[in-house]
Parts: structure tokens; sequence; C-alpha cells
């Protein structure tokens, strides 16, 4: 069908917006969009997009150390034109980690010897390759390391006891008994020579994941200098039978301390003590301009805020732009925890409700609504009541949608942590769209919903126009009837919780700190 060609890899260019902006305005009138409910021109929409492509082509991507404070900036200079909002900036400061070299493992004196298979940098296009053996691990060790020693079994790694006999040695763990950071930093103090994380036979392929607390970690914790790296279960298993001969093994990473911050703009309209806040993550991956992840978001809540107007306002409006999702939802975490300093709870209960907004445009898009089912306590009834106000939307427009999860994966998380019901829509990452899927929302399966996902082509010219135009129509008619109408009931009052049970909620570890979803959670609607 045209609507299929429409969201393949292939589509057309985009970056002529005028000619964009025509064949969008036809595609709304057939598919009964009202122009009213977009929540602003398409050139401005696309205006911004095209800004922050200027800005990864200067600096190489929109990562927090490369083009992010030129993004924030441009955020900041439309908010200050505007001149409705009192703006402010929350700095912090986040590690940044950087593969400088790929790393090598080998097992020199084997007979017959062995030399390991690196995976390609962790980017959205790693899925494609056929097979590998190893991998770095993220903030797995700091600097260059030359390792040539014996390995040793370790068994989980989730105790000191388990690195009794490790000094000097490198380390072999099977993952998925305690958190990475927990068996790094016992390999490290045990002296360890470094670590290789294995998948148990189960899981085919390399272990991902963060050799760091992101749930946790603020200034002046724990990195990990060690060198860390991932392997398959056939790599380990091939170790182990080797002890008697030395590994060689190589890694050349870095990490350092980055300082970067939050924009948070507030309307001087509307009842300051019931807030409906708005946001999305700035900050891009350092592979490649990030305009669908997640410039897409950031356009669509700047554009709902410019158009924003404050007069008839009943409940206040928030809007964020967060710094270091990329990196495990840092920015967002930060702020949640700085609302509750002094264990007071007060400023977080004025906050009503958030709406997450994190790739709006994916070519080969399903319309995905967070699932607040899966937000617990106090925050899952009002989460229910926002996902069912999407529903509404777009069963309205006949148009089918999905539901996906709410326990990892954007900045909605520490929200619903802490209590506050939340929602919000995405397009897809990295999984494949099945033919189930393929039949009620069309495009492509057994392809990626974005193809470009984390990868050097997540360019203006990866971003659907008809994809975003319904997105952020459908996000400008929940956030008017949020802002300028009564709260449903349950957003309106909600258990108070002592600040050290949210403080607890807010270091508790819940799932990967990322986008991409399995296809198969995905639970359709027609």
């Amino acid at each position: 069908s045209n609507r299929s060609r429409a969201n393949s890899p292939g589509a057309a260019k985009m970056r002529a917006v005028p000619v964009a902006a025509l064949v969008l305005l036809g595609l709304l009138g057939v598919l009964g969009v009202p122009f009213s409910a977009v929540p602003a021109d398409v050139h401005d929409i696309f205006k911004h997009l095209k800004a922050l492509q200027a800005i990864a082509d200067v600096h190489g991507s929109r990562s927090v150390a490369a083009g992010y404070n030129a993004s924030a900036e441009y955020v900041l200079e439309e908010l200050r034109q505007n001149g409705g909002f009192d703006v402010s900036t929350q700095p912090f400061v986040v590690p940044v980690y950087t593969e400088v070299e790929l790393p090598s493992l080998s097992l020199p004196g084997a007979s017959p010897s062995f030399q390991f298979h690196v995976c390609a940098q962790r980017t959205g296009w790693a899925h494609y390759e056929s097979s590998c053996d190893i991998s770095g691990v993220r903030y797995g060790g700091n600097g260059k390391h030359d390792v040539k020693a014996h390995v040793v079994d370790v068994g989980s790694g989730c105790t000191q006891e388990d690195f009794t006999h490790a000094k000097g040695l490198v380390a072999v763990a099977l993952v998925g008994q305690c958190e990475y950071i927990q068996i790094a930093s016992n390999a490290e103090d045990a002296g360890a020579a470094a670590l290789i994380l294995f998948n148990p036979a189960s899981a085919p392929g390399v272990p991902g994941g963060r050799v760091f607390a992101s749930e946790t970690w603020q200034e002046g914790e724990r990195l990990v200098d060690m060198p860390v790296i991932g392997a398959t279960h056939t790599v380990a298993s091939v170790l182990l039978q080797n002890q008697e001969t030395a590994v060689h093994l190589t890694t050349h990473t870095r990490i350092e301390l980055v300082h970067t911050y939050n924009i948070i703009a507030q309307t001087r309209a509307g009842d300051s003590r019931r807030v409906v806040m708005v946001g999305a993550h700035l900050d891009g991956v350092p592979e490649g301009p990030g305009i669908n992840d997640n410039g897409s978001g950031t356009a669509t809540v700047l554009a709902m805020a410019l158009r924003l107007k404050q007069k008839g306002l009943k409940q206040g409006v928030r809007f964020a732009w967060w710094g270091a999702e990329e990196i495990g939802l840092l920015g967002s975490r930060h702020y949640v925890r700085s609302l509750l300093s002094g264990g007071r709870t007060d400023k977080l209960a004025r906050i009503a409700l958030y709406l997450n907004f994190d790739m709006e445009a994916s070519p080969n898009y399903i319309r995905l609504v967070y699932n607040g089912a899966e937000a617990e306590g106090e925050a899952k009834p009002g989460s229910e009541a926002l996902q069912k106000m999407f529903q509404d939307f777009w069963n309205s427009k006949k148009l089918p949608y999905a539901l996906t999860g709410m326990t990892g994966g954007s900045d909605f998380l520490p929200f619903i942590q802490a209590g506050i019901p939340a929602s919000g829509l995405a397009t897809g990452a990295g999984n494949f769209k099945t033919d189930a899927e393929r039949k009620i929302h069309h495009g492509l399966a057994n392809t990626p919903l974005d193809p470009c996902y984390h990868a050097p082509c997540d360019s203006i010219d990866n971003v659907s126009p008809l994809c975003i135009s319904e997105t952020s129509a459908a996000a400008s008619d929940v956030l008017a009837s949020l802002a300028y109408k009564e709260l449903p009931l349950p957003l309106q009052t909600r258990r108070a919780v002592p600040a050290s049970e949210l403080n607890h909620r807010l270091s508790a570890v819940a799932g990967d700190d990322t986008t991409c979803v399995s296809s198969d959670e995905f639970e359709l609607a027609a």
C-alpha cells in the first residue's frame, strides 16, 4: 500500500519542510484528524527538528558530551522569546562512557588457539551482525588495559567470597543473580585483573547493560576502573575448559564526569498547587543525530509549550526537557529526588501527573500508549485514567494502537516510583514489527519500527511526518483536556506517602533503561 511505502526505511527524504507540510495536510485530511488538534503548524515542528539536526551536524551528535548544550540553548532561546514561562535550569553531574577502541580477547596458548570475534560498537545496527563472541560492557573500566592472565570461575560473583582466589586473575561470572556493579565491585576489591560476564545457556548473545547503578548513582559514588567485557555462554565455556592457559584481553575505554542540566518551564497561569507536567528527554546517543530519539519528543513538547494559551488554564503546566536519559534516566531521576530534599513531600505532591513523549516519529511505527496497569501503588489509578484518555483519542479517530510497558525505559519511571500517575506516547525503537502487527498497524513486517534506532542514520530523514502529526495531535488533545478542564477523579487526590518510602522506591532497581521493547510485549488493540 502507499502507506506501507511511506513508512518504509527508504521513504522519501523530508528535509524540504514546505513540501512535507503540504503532504502532511493532505494525509491529515485523509485520516480525519482535525487540523485544530495539531499543536503547532507543521513548519514549527520541523523547524525545531531542523535546528536539532543542524546542531548534530556541527557536534557529531546531541549526546551529553557533544551537542547537548547547544540543543539546550536552542530550547532556552525559544522559551525566552515566548516570554510566557518561568524558566529554570537544574544542573547535575553525570558519568560519560566512551569505548575508545573495541576490546579483544584471545586464548593464544590453547591448541588450537582461539581469537574471539568482537561485536560492533553498540548501535541500532548491531543486531544486523550475524554473530559475535565478545563485546565491551558500558561503564566497564576506565583507561587502557592489556591483561595476560589465567581465568577463574567465580560463579555468580555476587559475594566477596566468590572472589577468594581471584587476585591477579581474569574472573568469569555468570550474570543474572545480582547487578553488574555488585559483581564488578567485588572483583575489583579482590584485586582481579579483569572481569568477563556471560549469559546463561538459555540466553543467547552477549550481556548488555551498564556497570554502574543508574538508579541510585550520584556524584562521588563508585565507578569501576577495572576492565569488564561481556561474552557468550559458549566463549565462557571454552575459557573455563582451558583454565591452565592464559588469556590475552585488551580494552581501551574512558569515563569522564560531565556537567549537564535539565530545563524546566512553568506557566505563570493555572493552579500551581496542582500541576500537569509534560516532558521529553533532550539528549541523544553519541552514535547519531538523535532526531527521532528523541528530537521528535523534544520538538513535540516544545511546540505544545510555545502554542499553549495560558488564559483559562485551570492547572499550572510545567514542561521539562531532561538531560542524560540515555545514560540511565539520570536527569529525571535527579529532578524527582530533588523534590524530596530535606525529607519533605509537598513539592512532589503538587505534581498531579506526568506525560512523557519519547520517540514520536518512528518510520515503521505503531501508536504505543503506556500501560497504566503496570504503574504500581498510588500511581496506578491515575495512570490508567491517563491511558484511557489517549486510547479515547485513538478510538475517536478510528486508528489502531497498542499498549507498551511501564517497568522501565524512559523518564516516566521515577515519577511512577514516586507515586505520581504517568502516561504518554511512543512509536517504537529497534524491535521488529511482526506480521500480526503489520496487519493491524500497516508498515513492514520483520523490520524494526525504527531501523535507525541509536544509529548514525537517525537524522531528520528518519522522521515520519505522518507519524509525528498523529502523535502530536494526540498529545495536544490530552494536554488540553488536562490543563483547561477539571482533572479526572483518579488524578485529583492520591495517598500521601512518607519521604523515606519514596526515597527507598527511587533507589530500587526497575528494569533496563532502554526504550527498546520486544514486540511480544505489545498488547494489540484495534
